[in-house]
């Protein structure tokens, strides 16, 4: 299944930074696609939500 939305998450991340790539695939296969990541190039892109460490927190 990440295959299928492979090409997807390469034409997002390319620009930004390939390093991210197959955490995007991953995150377009989740139903609400979102991903856990402090990562800091990764907010750049705006396909999905980006939960950073502290976002939670108001949950709890």
């Amino acid at each position: 299944m990440l295959k299928c939305r492979f090409g997807e998450a390469k034409e997002i991340m390319d620009a930004i930074d390939k390093d991210y790539t197959q955490s995007m695939a991953l995150a377009l296969e989740i139903d609400n696609q979102s991903i856990w990541s402090d990562g800091l190039r990764f907010p750049e892109q705006r396909r999905i939500k980006v939960w950073k460490t502290e976002d939670p927190i108001p949950y709890v």
